[in-house]
């Protein structure tokens, strides 16, 4: 396991960025029945009052006849903190 560091520095120089394979894209739906067909395959879900955003890979995205034109990578910054370090 690495060394849990504590300062915003240390994070930063320590994060190891990455890349998620495939393309992904992210979405806006209103419709729960969609929302709950799409979610065991979303990366990541955001519940706002007007709707739910939602990012997921390009392909369920085309099969679900949803926006499609603005295409991402998916990078993670993987870094270990501590609870103190983050603010």
């Amino acid at each position: 396991m690495a060394e849990v560091v504590h300062s915003a520095c240390d994070m930063i120089f320590g994060m190891t960025p990455e890349v998620r394979h495939g393309e992904y894209v992210f979405v806006t739906v209103k419709d729960p029945l969609q929302i709950t067909t799409l979610a065991p395959d979303t990366f990541a879900t955001f519940n706002e009052a007007e709707r739910v955003s939602m990012l997921l890979p390009i392909e369920l995205a085309v099969k679900s006849n949803l926006c499609t034109d603005q295409s991402m990578s998916c990078i993670t910054l993987n870094v270990y903190s501590s609870l103190e370090g983050v603010g």
